[in-house]
């Protein structure tokens, strides 16, 4: 059967914008993948905290928080909106002052007096802060800390306990990713446990749960997030709950605003050195009139700062005490010899 010749033309010019409409589309979608998601980008939210520092008192703090990330770099500003405390803390905030390094600048209310800090820093010797601002972090950051093995054991985000000297724990752990094929991966859930409940696994120091998704700059973000620490001894745990919120997720971070700089009346505590023997933080603080951070170099030939550390090691290798075994003493000590006493009056 014979076509006219402008049949087949048509037919080859329609062959021919369909595979050129097909390469378009694959190249489009392609280009889509890579360059969807921006180099940065800066997320907004709440998180609500109630906590319970000791069994009779609970305290609720609401906080707006805004977060900035590329990827090699990060810092979050967490502000007061209302507190049941009235401690004088009105912002919060964290980042990195080096690839291993980060940082927490609290700033207070402002004092007319020379000798008192607006400010307070905290300096840590690794890239995960400290305080209540751990779920900011997991939902946005904690992507690029985990690994895809989804379990081991970790330096766990959540620290066990408080004060400038707790190291952080490290625990069995498991942990499940939204997408791990995603530029920025986002963990989904988290959990970890206490040593001694590695084996039945019946109690978590921590746990992180994310609620609802959205998507944003092509990839999904975690929306509505959840997560819980346990503190306190295992008959009387206490808990501080987290709820976080995402209002909105834009690309691009304003101009240098990773550049980190201590501001004056700052009072400085860093934990960056570590004694070289058993690798324990060693907290050397000071009162910055002028602002700025003292060098490595001036910490360490500080007479004051041998001391501390000398007090560190100390305490790190002390052995640990046994309240059953001071009790049982104590009551040897003193009841014994009072029951013989009180023996000998009644005789």
């Amino acid at each position: 059967m014979n076509y006219p010749y402008y049949s087949l033309l048509r037919l080859l010019v329609a062959l021919l914008l369909a595979g050129g409409a097909f390469c378009v589309s694959a190249q489009s979608e392609k280009v889509q993948g890579t360059n969807s998601v921006p180099q940065a980008y800066t997320a907004t939210g709440s998180m609500l905290v109630v906590g319970s520092p000791f069994p009779e008192l609970t305290l609720t703090n609401l906080y707006s928080f805004t977060l900035y990330r590329t990827k090699g770099n990060w810092k979050i500003r967490l502000k007061t909106e209302e507190s049941s405390y009235s401690g004088g803390l009105t912002l919060c905030e964290y980042g990195l002052v080096s690839p291993t390094n980060s940082y927490a600048l609290n700033i207070y209310e402002p004092s007319e007096k020379e000798g008192e800090n607006d400010y307070s820093l905290y300096l840590y010797s690794q890239e995960i802060p400290s305080g209540h601002v751990v779920p900011i972090w997991l939902a946005f950051i904690g992507g690029s800390y985990l690994d895809h093995s989804g379990k081991g054991d970790i330096d766990t985000p959540f620290s066990q306990g408080g004060g400038f000297r707790v190291q952080r724990s490290t625990l069995p752990a498991e942990w499940r990713f939204h997408s791990s094929e995603a530029p920025y991966p986002m963990v989904a859930s988290y959990v970890d446990y206490p040593v001694e409940y590695k084996e039945t696994k019946n109690q978590t120091n921590a746990c992180y749960e994310v609620q609802s998704w959205t998507n944003a700059l092509g990839q999904s973000f975690p929306q509505i997030a959840k997560a819980s620490k346990y503190y306190g001894e295992k008959d009387d745990l206490m808990c501080d709950r987290f709820d976080l919120k995402i209002e909105s997720i834009e690309p691009g971070v304003p101009e240098n605003i990773f550049q980190f700089e201590a501001p004056p009346k700052t009072q400085v505590y860093d934990l960056r050195i570590l004694s070289e023997d058993n690798n324990t933080p060693v907290l050397y603080d000071y009162f910055s009139k002028t602002g700025g951070i003292q060098s490595m170099e001036a910490v360490v030939s500080d007479p004051r700062f041998h001391d501390l550390a000398t007090n560190a090691k100390m305490e790190a290798n002390a052995p640990k005490r046994n309240s059953w075994l001071i009790y049982g003493t104590l009551f040897v000590l003193f009841a014994v010899p009072l029951t013989l006493v009180i023996r000998k009056l009644f005789k």
